[in-house]
């Protein structure tokens, strides 16, 4: 499965999502942003990869809005840091969607500066 554990190379302890955005972000309210753009994209018919990732993004907010999760909410393995950004593992259904955004994007919600 799409599953890992983020560490922090320092101490070797596990970072969670709240070590990087404060905890009761709401995950819509991060996804809202636009800065989330979806590493793959899954496509159900003939529509362009810009609608297709529009649609996708569209369905992973809603799912956000029903559950109402934070960041709090996300174990450390739906979520990921790459050189200079935040990833998070979400799924609609039974498809895995990686949502990759820029840190610099999301100043207004890290937990430090």
């Amino acid at each position: 499965w799409e599953r890992g554990l983020t560490l922090d190379c320092t101490t070797g302890e596990v970072v969670v999502p709240s070590d990087i955005i404060k905890g009761e972000t709401p995950l819509t309210e991060l996804l809202e942003t636009g800065a989330f753009r979806c590493v793959q994209i899954w496509r159900s018919g003939n529509e362009s990869m810009e609608e297709a990732e529009r649609q996708n993004l569209k369905e992973i907010i809603e799912d956000f809005q029903r559950s109402g999760e934070t960041i709090s909410d996300l174990n450390s393995g739906d979520f990921y840091l790459t050189e200079n950004g935040l990833g998070l593992v979400t799924n609609d259904g039974r498809y895995y969607t990686c949502l990759e955004a820029d840190l610099a994007d999301l100043t207004d919600f890290l937990t430090a500066q």
